[in-house]
């Protein structure tokens, strides 16, 4: 999770330094995956191979869907 917060927060201030305009729906993403980690993908609901699925699947999904929605913001 400190791994993730540096993530975020990089990530946030990065895209403020370009006045990115859908920054509260990045921050709703964030929120999410918060939530998702705290309250639902822990190993009282999930094995360890399943945590494990999740978390790649939700970064690349994360990684891939914000390049595609930011990179003409940041680009230049």
């Amino acid at each position: 999770m400190v791994l993730v917060r540096e993530h975020f927060s990089a990530e946030k201030a990065h895209l403020s330094l370009f006045d990115y305009p859908a920054m509260d729906e990045q921050q709703s993403e964030y929120d999410e995956f918060d939530y998702l980690a705290n309250e639902i993908i822990t190993t009282e609901n999930f094995e360890r191979v399943e945590l494990q699925r999740f978390l790649v699947l939700w970064w690349v999904g994360h990684l891939t869907d914000s390049a595609k929605k930011y990179r003409r913001f940041v680009e230049g």
